[in-house]
């Protein structure tokens, strides 16, 4: 039995120094599943459905567990690929990149509020 698992950086483990420790490992382990963790550190919403639309049609899991991140990270690309930002982000995720990614990064974090949240995961009718 397979268990796919995908989310961000606590989905993938990045806080532990062992990632076979993450909670997709103790989580198979305990009801016996192998476990293909796609988790990765900074995964907004998108990636992380993106990611399980694709995987569950190759790699077929019995069994699909999703951590969503916090719908405050977006999913972006460009001539580099895919990436996922956040209002405030600072790091060293873009260093080799455009600097555009940064100026993204500052129109976010300026206009990105309660409000907004709330029109992103509302239902509409």
């Amino acid at each position: 039995m397979k268990l796919l698992a995908a989310g961000d950086s606590f989905t993938y483990g990045e806080e532990l120094t062992d990632l076979n420790n993450a909670w997709p490992y103790l989580l198979g382990k305990k009801i016996g599943y192998d476990v293909l963790n796609l988790a990765r550190p900074g995964a907004g919403g998108m990636r992380v459905l993106r990611t399980v639309v694709e995987q569950t049609f190759v790699d077929k899991p019995d069994l699909v567990v999703i951590s969503w991140p916090s719908p405050g990270r977006f999913e972006f690309a460009d001539q580099d690929g895919f990436f996922d930002i956040w209002p405030g982000y600072v790091g060293p995720m873009f260093k080799d990149f455009s600097p555009w990614r940064y100026q993204l990064i500052d129109y976010i974090t300026k206009h990105h509020n309660e409000q907004y949240l709330h029109n992103q995961i509302k239902f509409t009718k």
